[in-house]
């Protein structure tokens, strides 16, 4: 009984190294969002309904479009 569970930990270990461990590092990064411009041009067409549409802008501006 020993037996195995030692052999089952050994096969799960190998498997991991083998598939899952490779899999995992093959991923890609994610985008920024910082250099995605569509953030900045949401920000910037949400500022139509605002009262203050200057300062929406200047917010857009420091927070999505920089």
């Amino acid at each position: 009984m020993i037996c195995l569970a030692i052999a089952g930990s050994v096969v799960a270990g190998l498997h991991y190294y083998a598939v899952d461990l490779p899999a995992q590092k093959n991923l890609p990064a994610p985008e920024n969002s910082v250099s995605s411009t569509s953030n900045c041009e949401i920000c910037k067409h949400n500022c139509r309904v605002d009262t203050d549409y200057y300062a929406c802008l200047a917010i857009c501006n420091d927070l999505e479009c920089s």
